[in-house]
């Protein structure tokens, strides 16, 4: 028994939160009643198991938790294992569906600013996706490290996106009216595209930041994200 809680306790996590108390009788210790007197040592579970000076007290060893005090931190490790253990198998979360349709003015205006981009996407001309973009707009991309923040460098990156012939979809989006020339469009979109001639679908984040300059709507921010989590059907 001495043996299986020995191995039971000197797992790493538990190591550091428990202690070990060796009991002996003490010699010609009997009472009357028949009771013994009883000598202890105590010492940290990890300093009995990394250091190989303790000699174990003869005749009887019992190793025991004290209820009070260890049973508590023992608990303590159990639940953050546990809780551990539920969030690894939650699955993680798709945007699959398609996006609420704005109900307001306003909010369909913004959307449509994405629409708008899109079909500038499907001319196949950087060109056209360019002009969508403020003179100081910044872009951060899908699928490349390299922040653009100019109109050549925001041209460039589409003249390599466009050869995947991406088609995009909102799935999930938050439109923010922040004032009479500023809005923003957050979410999550799919983008249809060909890989190596084959279909694909890459998942992402984006929030679009418009201003309106001389009377129409520019991109001064676009941030679009890969989600981080794998999904077995992508």
């Amino acid at each position: 028994m001495t043996t299986i809680i020995y191995h039971f306790l000197k797992t790493r996590t538990l190591r550091n939160f428990l202690t070990i108390q060796f009991v002996n009788p003490v010699k010609n210790s009997r009472f009357p009643d028949g009771t013994f007197l009883f000598s202890s040592l105590s010492l940290p579970l990890a300093d009995f198991i990394n250091q190989n000076k303790y000699v174990l007290p003869r005749p009887r060893v019992h190793i025991f938790i004290d209820r009070k005090y260890e049973m508590k931190k023992l608990l303590f490790v159990i639940s953050l294992l546990l809780s551990a253990a539920v969030v690894a198998k939650e699955p993680p979360k798709r945007y699959d569906h398609v996006a609420v349709a704005p109900t307001t003015a306003e909010e369909k205006e913004i959307a449509g600013l994405f629409d708008r981009w899109n079909a500038a996407l499907a001319t196949g001309k950087p060109e056209e996706v360019v002009k969508l973009y403020a003179p100081n707009g910044i872009l951060q991309p899908t699928v490349s490290n390299k922040i653009r923040a100019t109109p050549e460098e925001i041209k460039e990156y589409f003249e390599h996106f466009l050869l995947l012939k991406p088609k995009g979809t909102i799935n999930y989006r938050q439109i923010r009216i922040l004032g009479e020339n500023l809005a923003l469009d957050s979410g999550a979109y799919t983008f249809d595209v060909l890989k190596n001639g084959k279909p694909a679908k890459v998942r992402a984040r984006y929030t679009y930041v418009y201003e309106k300059i001389d009377g129409d709507w520019k991109i001064i921010n676009h941030h679009s994200s890969a989600m981080p989590e794998f999904t077995e059907e992508d």
